[in-house]
């Protein structure tokens, strides 16, 4: 009987002890599979897309939704909610396929009603894909999270690594002092913009691998009926089905806008005037729809030629997420069936006759942000105001009305000399202070642009305190600015 007892009292412990960590998981719910987030005693990271975007997708209170690939990481859904008059979440996936984003959006439009408006990336590659693939090469797929098996549940409630790396750490941090409860913005969910660095260096440090100079004989391949009926097939079941069931949502969809390295990729490889064809079968799927809204910005040619926006290949800086918002709120740059193919003629005619050794020349700013302020006019409507044009030595500079701008961009004399400059605001709090020793190496001889982020700053007045340097010797070193401008 003994041992009989001691198994059962065993069992008991084992029992009692899985009981408190599925507990545990249930009333935390880091993934926020069961309920809501319970934001007034914790905080709620987001940052595992794949494990969490389902929750939030049935959780959540909202009426428009952004989502698509990684293209969408980047949108901002307060400037959603601004512009469209909705209560948004953005849910991504990175590398994710049409079915993907697609199964997602139909459990958004089941569990919410009063669904208003969806603006969704196509990635125009991803409609090559066999219909129904999944992304698995990303990682473990939490395929127990998505369904309707609530027996396969204890594989989220029991997960040691939700214990361990979540659960513990949430009710660790309710501890400390000055903890305060909450969870990761949509703004910030999946914005990978302060992790990577843009333009021509780092999208292309050993520059253009070949030219092709005559690109009217480059070999040319087209789009194969088996192709088209992929296409036909992805969209129909992972893109309009949805439009068709919902006829009163407003489906916002845009290609991304991929950068003209890329479109180098399909000079190389002779895909061009398959890609071109591709997207002129979803482009026909798409305006079949009345409540689709489609976009394409490929031919803002200004935008896809400067690697300045653009991290990689494909993927654009936030300045470039906020402008399609705002065109696909304006309606600008939409194509309809009377224009689409005088669309698709002017993307051939450009990207295949472009000269893509151009790209070798182009300035990589030294300053990323210096791209966000040059497309700010465009953005905010508000014409660049300058402060000072030409150079000036040892003055201090009032700057008014410097919360109206959101960006302010000047030149300092790129010397050896050793000089100190330093930007207080109207309660004479530093801003910026530029200590310089020595020349740097990633301008020209003479001038280095500064340029200075005033999105957080509420401040109508900026001063400029340009005294220059007192040396050992009592003398003072002379700091040149020049043609400052806020944006």
């Amino acid at each position: 009987m003994k041992p009989k007892f001691l198994i059962i009292e065993w069992l008991a412990i084992v029992a009692l002890f899985l009981g408190v960590i599925g507990y545990g998981v249930y009333k935390i719910d880091p993934y926020m599979h069961f309920h809501k987030p319970n934001i007034e005693k914790y905080y709620y990271s987001l940052n595992n897309a794949r494990y969490q975007n389902d929750g939030i997708t049935k959780h959540f209170d909202y009426d428009a939704i952004i989502t698509g690939t990684s293209m969408t990481n980047n949108f901002k859904t307060t400037e959603f909610d601004d512009l469209f008059g909705v209560k948004s979440i953005k849910v991504s996936y990175q590398a994710g396929t049409y079915k993907e984003i697609n199964d997602n959006l139909a459990i958004a439009l089941e569990r919410n009603p009063n669904m208003k408006t969806i603006v969704r990336a196509i990635d125009p590659l991803e409609c090559f894909e066999i219909n129904g693939n999944l992304r698995y090469d990303t990682g473990t797929y939490p395929t127990y999270l998505y369904d309707k098996n609530p027996f396969n549940d204890v594989k989220y409630l029991f997960n040691k690594d939700v214990l361990l790396n979540r659960i513990i750490p949430m009710i660790s941090e309710t501890k400390q002092d000055g903890f305060l409860p909450g969870i990761t913005s949509f703004d910030e969910y999946d914005n990978w913009q302060q992790e990577r660095t843009f333009g021509k260096n780092t999208i292309l440090p050993d520059g253009i691998d070949e030219i092709v100079s005559d690109t009217e004989n480059v070999p040319i391949e087209h789009l194969s009926n088996e192709e088209r009926d992929i296409i036909e097939k992805n969209i129909r079941e992972n893109v309009t089905s949805l439009v068709e069931k919902y006829p009163d949502v407003d489906f916002y969809y845009f290609f991304s806008p991929y950068s003209i390295a890329s479109w180098w990729e399909t000079i190389k490889d002779s895909s061009m005037y398959k890609q071109i064809e591709a997207e002129q079968c979803v482009i026909e799927l798409l305006l079949e729809y009345d409540n689709i809204h489609l976009f394409s910005f490929n031919n803002r040619t200004d935008i896809i030629t400067d690697l300045n926006y653009y991290a990689d290949y494909t993927h654009y800086g936030e300045w470039i997420n906020s402008l399609i918002l705002k065109w696909m709120h304006e309606g600008m740059y939409q194509l309809t069936k009377d224009n689409y193919e005088e669309y698709l003629s002017e993307e051939l005619m450009f990207y295949s006759s472009f000269d893509y050794s151009l790209l070798e020349l182009q300035e990589d700013y030294d300053q990323d942000i210096y791209a966000a302020a040059l497309l700010n006019e465009e953005l905010t409507g508000i014409v660049p105001m300058e402060i000072i044009s030409g150079e000036t030595l040892n003055t201090n500079i009032v700057i008014e009305n410097a919360n109206m701008y959101d960006y302010l961009v000047f030149y300092l004399e790129n010397t050896n000399e050793e000089y100190d400059l330093e930007i207080y605001d109207e309660n004479e709090h530093i801003i910026y202070e530029h200590i310089n020793f020595q020349k740097s190496e990633n301008q020209d001889d003479k001038w280095q642009r500064i340029v200075i982020d005033l999105t957080d700053i509420t401040t109508t007045k900026l001063v400029i305190q340009n005294n220059g340097y007192i040396t050992m010797n009592g003398t003072i070193n002379e700091c040149a600015i020049k043609d400052i401008t806020l944006y």
